[in-house]
């Protein structure tokens, strides 16, 4: 698999010297690979422009195929260590606060009591900013809310209902649950769902937007905004529960509430640790 490395390696860096140094080869080493791939495939894969090596049109047409190659061995290597318990590699998995305050840490905990050799990294951010990180393949995997992208493969988990947040005495506070209409027409801060999403679903179902809103975009800022007596916020009930919520009142939205899931890119390759990462997740949330 070593020459199909070189000839990837040399397609990043634009030059045969440079792939030498960082795979530790010689020039003529790697020259030497390159050379034999091509008379295997009976094609010249890459030439010397005044950029430095480039790959030819036949060379493109078969990167795709040598990067499945590759994508194949590193997965057969990986399912090997997981046989042997020696399951190890890294990932990135994208969140947004109520999830990594609410599931993250029963979720990592046990991930990594069973696969200790893996590195985890969390990203932290609203919806649209992961949704975009697993897009552009920043993340391995992400939680979602549904309906997603449609470039996304998707593992529904739970929904969870939006509730208002109130000041304590508000007129409002009297009501079991919220409509549309009876909101529109109060300041709304924004939190940092933004409005691209569950907020601005649940204003334009009924044909509504706010009448103003104050852009603040960030949980723990728009409570505070609240509690100041400025207007109300629309927060998920599994954020809700993790946050300080003296003298406000939480009130359920008439009929609405969102689906979270588990997302990776629908055309990225599924690492093992990650699909052990997804299968994780689904497990710890039929359990609690």
């Amino acid at each position: 698999m070593q020459k199909y490395k070189a000839i990837r390696t040399v397609v990043e860096v634009h030059s045969i010297t440079s792939a030498a140094e960082k795979l530790g080869y010689t020039q003529s080493g790697i020259s030497h690979q390159i050379k034999a791939v091509e008379q295997e495939l009976g094609l010249p894969l890459l030439k010397r422009t005044r950029q430095g090596a480039e790959l030819t049109e036949d060379g493109a047409a078969l990167l795709p195929a040598i990067e499945k190659l590759l994508e194949a061995e590193q997965a057969l290597l990986e399912q090997a260590a997981l046989l042997r318990k020696e399951f190890s590699g890294s990932f990135t998995v994208g969140t947004f606060s109520s999830a990594m305050l609410h599931w993250l840490p029963e979720i990592l905990n046990r991930f990594s009591r069973r696969y200790p050799e893996v590195k985890i990294s969390v990203v932290n951010d609203n919806y649209s900013a992961i949704v975009s990180s697993l897009l552009n393949d920043v993340v391995d995997c992400g939680f979602v809310t549904l309906p997603a992208d449609p470039h996304l493969k998707v593992w529904p988990l739970r929904k969870d209902p939006m509730v208002a947040v109130l000041p304590e005495g508000d007129a409002l506070c009297g009501y079991t649950e919220l409509t549309a209409r009876q909101l529109a027409e109060r300041t709304l801060i924004v939190p940092a769902e933004g409005m691209n999403y569950d907020i601005g679903k649940f204003f334009s179902q009924a044909g509504l937007s706010p009448k103003s809103h104050l852009q603040i975009n960030d949980d723990y800022s728009a409570v505070t905004m609240v509690k100041n007596g400025l207007g109300f916020t629309i927060l998920p009930k599994m954020l809700v529960d993790m946050l300080p919520m003296d003298y406000l009142r939480t009130i359920p939205l008439q009929n609405f509430q969102r689906e979270i899931g588990i997302a990776v890119k629908e055309t990225h390759y599924l690492s093992p640790v990650v699909e052990a990462f997804v299968s994780c997740v689904r497990t710890v949330l039929k359990e609690t």
